[in-house]
């Protein structure tokens, strides 16, 4: 039956922390569904430290911030299938968005996330592969790299972290940080890499970057690269 009741005039609410400086833009979703087409009526945002924000936090079970809830109003348009496919359900009229990493942890009060590398460099050996690109590829897996330092293995500080990890190829790469958060990535890192004593993650299966990435074998000397070449690199 007709009730002239209008539809589709969705509303958000932007639940923000300041102490978490790296968070992403949460309010940056409101505009890929303006951009779709959307009609959001109404935009607020909260402090985490507002009484309405505790009180939504409390009542949505919010466990990550920031956090967008957008009203079950989106239900009209295409757009909530996405929501619904990555496993969100209306709580009290509401779909709550989490920030993925990095976030804050609401129980903890903690910034998740954050991971730092270290590029360990050859700048003597012209033919190796650029170190830069296991940033590269962390970022592309998702990981926020907060901090990067790139230090090559000739200089003192260099020679300081192949004795302390007994690192024999290089260019590679020590990840620090809270990778656990990150689903899937600590039993991908224990097919290319180890974990030691302190916490540090150190790539040392170079072979897996392929044959077009040459790196060198401080034992032998050698420059190598992955096995689909059969010829060693001259």
């Amino acid at each position: 039956a007709f009730t002239g009741e209008v539809k589709g005039k969705v509303r958000t609410i932007a639940l923000l922390d300041s102490r978490c400086t790296q968070c992403a833009n949460v309010s940056a979703l409101v505009t890929n569904m303006q951009d779709a087409g959307i009609y959001v009526e109404e935009e607020k945002s909260y402090g985490s430290y507002d009484t309405r924000a505790k009180k939504l936090i409390a009542d949505l079970n919010v466990t990550k911030l920031p956090a967008l809830l957008i009203s079950d109003d989106i239900e009209v348009y295409p757009f909530v299938q996405g929501l619904q496919q990555a496993g969100l359900e209306v709580n009290e009229g509401y779909y709550v968005v989490e920030s993925t990493a990095p976030y804050l942890e609401v129980a903890s009060g903690k910034v998740r996330g954050l991971i730092s590398i270290t590029l360990l460099g050859d700048e003597s050996c012209t033919q190796c592969y650029d170190v830069r690109l296991h940033k590269t590829i962390l970022a592309r897996g998702g990981l926020f790299i907060d901090k990067d330092v790139t230090i090559d293995v000739n200089d003192a500080e260099g020679k300081v972290l192949l004795n302390k990890y007994n690192i024999e190829k290089v260019p590679t790469v020590i990840v620090r940080g809270d990778v656990d958060i990150y689903e899937g990535f600590t039993r991908a890192w224990k097919k290319v890499g180890t974990e030691e004593a302190d916490g540090a993650l150190v790539f040392r299966e170079l072979d897996a970057l392929g044959p077009s990435n040459i790196y060198r074998d401080l034992t032998t000397g050698k420059l190598s690269r992955g096995p689909s070449v059969q010829e060693p690199v001259q």
